[in-house]
């Protein structure tokens, strides 16, 4: 009878360790309810959008045109890059075909010249800060 007793003591002792483990578990790695801070769901667009510019960075002539350094890593078809001047006063961007378009400086100051993937989507987009002297 005694050897059962010390079988239980030791049963018990193995489920409270387990239990007391699980526990532990459950703190550290938390309990997945609604009281959780979660990470925001990642942009659909990340894993998609691959458009990048040659450069971050271009220098022009006030009144003079240039074309623009090469975007790369669209997706659509060329029809399907679109292009914008965050400041059409200073720099305007006009279309030459897809990747490829013309700058024109207005006046002097900064203007972001993004190109946009509407084949991905409205936030698939390359960036260009230009300065017109």
């Amino acid at each position: 009878m005694e050897k059962e007793g010390k079988t239980w003591v030791i049963v018990l002792v193995v489920i409270v360790a387990l239990i007391i483990v699980g526990l532990a578990i459950y703190l550290l790695i938390g309990s997945g309810g609604s009281n959780n801070t979660t990470t925001p769901p990642t942009d659909i667009y990340a894993s998609h959008c691959k458009i990048t510019s040659a450069t971050n960075t271009f220098s022009l002539t006030n009144g003079m045109s240039s074309s623009l350094p090469k975007i790369s890593g669209y997706q659509g078809t060329l029809d399907q890059v679109t292009w914008s001047s965050s400041n059409p006063n200073v720099a305007a961007v006009n279309p030459v075909s897809g990747p490829d378009a013309m700058l024109q400086g207005i006046a002097p100051g900064t203007a972001t010249i993004t190109a946009t993937d509407t084949a991905v989507g409205p936030k698939c987009t390359a960036s260009i800060q230009v300065t017109v002297q």
